[in-house]
């Protein structure tokens, strides 16, 4: 693993919990991450989003990711809305303090049930 000024304006492919617990803690100024939603996504291509049925990494990543962040620094996380639940337990048990709601307006509808998902949603 890189050191910490290797990590900088660097591209990192590995086990992202696995990567963040070698980064020094209040090292980071903002954190804006896409994660798996946890909806078993299966988007028209018929490609797969890796852990999207398996939520063992969600409370790890979210723990790293508060360690990992300065004092009054912003985490930025999309979520899968049917399982908001999860996602606000686990970052409340690391430490957040959810403040707001973001939402991405899209050109295009992602999924289709009651509604049409024309956006995502993050907090």
């Amino acid at each position: 693993m890189p050191s910490a000024p290797e990590f900088i304006e660097s591209i990192i492919h590995g086990d992202c919990v696995e990567v963040m617990r070698t980064m020094p803690a209040a090292s980071v100024d903002l954190a804006v991450t896409d994660p798996p939603y946890l909806v078993n996504y299966r988007p028209r291509d018929g490609r797969r989003c890796l852990n999207d049925d398996d939520a063992q990494w969600l409370r790890p990543a979210f723990t790293e990711i508060y360690r990992l962040l300065k004092a009054d620094a912003f985490c930025v996380s999309f979520y899968g809305w049917p399982w908001i639940d999860r996602f606000m337990s686990a970052w409340k048990e690391a430490g957040f303090r959810p403040v707001s709601h973001l939402v991405w307006v899209k050109s295009h509808w992602s999924r289709e049930g009651f509604t049409r998902s024309h956006h995502e949603v993050g907090f």
